[in-house]
C-alpha cells in the first residue's frame, strides 16, 4: 500500500475510534516507515480518546514526539497548542518555536480551529 492509502486508513480508524485495528495498522506503518510522525500522532489520538487518568499528558508527550519528526507541520502545532491549553500547560516554549520557525504568534495560531483528522493527515 502507498503511504497515502495507509494515511487514509489511519484517519478513518482514528475517527471511528477503532483502536485495536488502528494499533494493527500502526504496526504495519512502523515496519515500513519506522520513524514516521503519523505513528506518534495516531498514538496521541488513541491516548486522548481513551480518556484515562494520564490521557492528556500522554497525548501531549506523543504530539511533541510527532513534532520532533515533523517540526514544520502547522496543524500538528495547532493540535498541540489545543491540548496544552486544555491541560493548563505553559505554552511559552511553543510560542518561541512559532516565532522563530514561522514568524507567527501563539495568538495567531490559537485563532485557527483545531485541525480535523483529515487535515492532520493532509487530506483537507
Amino acid at each position: 500500500y502507498s503511504l497515502r492509502e495507509v494515511s487514509a486508513s489511519v484517519g478513518v480508524l482514528i475517527e471511528q475510534r477503532n483502536h485495536d485495528a488502528l494499533r494493527l495498522m500502526l504496526e504495519y506503518v512502523a515496519a515500513k516507515w519506522p520513524r514516521h510522525w503519523m505513528i506518534a500522532y495516531a498514538l496521541a489520538e488513541i491516548a486522548y480518546q481513551d480518556n484515562q487518568d494520564d490521557a492528556l499528558p500522554r497525548s501531549v508527550e506523543l504530539l511533541i514526539d510527532a513534532l520532533s519528526l515533523r517540526p514544520d507541520h502547522l496543524p500538528l502545532l495547532r493540535l498541540l497548542l489545543a491540548r496544552m491549553e486544555e491541560g493548563g500547560y505553559d505554552t511559552a516554549v511553543l510560542s518561541d518555536v512559532l516565532a522563530q520557525q514561522f514568524g507567527l504568534t501563539i495568538e495567531a495560531l490559537a485563532a485557527e480551529p483545531p485541525p480535523s483528522v483529515a487535515r492532520m493527515l493532509g487530506f483537507a
